[in-house]
């Protein structure tokens, strides 16, 4: 392996959820009397919740706040039931290679514990050692706050350690803890932050961070 020890973002890289907390968004824009597309509100999640929030504040003219919009979205985010909520094809055996290979992973997520229940669901809790989420108060991505508690914790070596995210501020936060970071762009969206590790599939990421050699 490349590495030994894999932190990765939940949402939009392990499973994909960005559909579901996109309806989510939506019903809470409709509720406030605002509409946008489906792909639209997606892409603009995808660079932040924060970011939907303010886009869609400003073309209201004032009428509608970021805050609200937040709030409605926090409202309808749990609704949908556990069939919405899967991980991406192949999850599952690059988490369990991993671990079969001597490695571990970390979960460093903004997504509170409704993580937890959905990787028990899958199976695949057997194969984290620690998680960061939301719960615990740590400062939000790119901060590499969280990063840094579960390596010191675990007084994990930063040269085995790879960030693993959809977005620039996951990226970012691997950057900022003094480790590497890798893509996980399933969708397409891209990211600036710079990587030599960039993957569309977990086929792909399987290849090039598990089954290739280490130094």
């Amino acid at each position: 392996m490349l590495f030994r020890y894999f932190f990765w973002d939940f949402d939009g890289t392990l499973f994909n959820t960005y559909p579901r907390m996109a309806r989510a968004f939506l019903k809470g824009m409709a509720d406030a009397g605002l509409s946008a597309s489906l792909e639209e509100t997606e892409a603009l999640m995808k660079v932040k919740l924060w970011h939907a929030c303010e886009t869609f504040a400003s073309r209201s003219g004032g009428r509608v706040s970021p805050e609200a919009l937040l709030l409605g979205y926090r409202r309808h985010s749990e609704e949908e039931g556990p069939e919405t909520m899967r991980p991406y094809p192949g999850t599952g055996e690059v988490l369990r290679r991993i671990r079969q290979e001597g490695g571990w992973n970390f979960i460093y997520t903004h997504r509170g514990e409704t993580c937890l229940p959905a990787l028990r669901r899958e199976g695949f809790l057997e194969y984290f050692k620690d998680f960061v989420t939301a719960d615990m108060g740590f400062a939000a991505k790119p901060s590499p706050e969280g990063l840094n508690y579960l390596i010191e914790k675990h007084g994990l070596d930063r040269t085995q350690c790879v960030m693993i995210g959809d977005r620039d501020l996951d990226l970012e936060s691997g950057v900022n803890a003094g480790i590497a970071c890798a893509l996980f762009d399933a969708d397409g969206y891209g990211a600036a932050c710079p990587t030599p590790y960039r993957y569309h599939d977990m086929q792909a990421l399987l290849r090039g961070l598990v089954e290739a050699p280490g130094n």
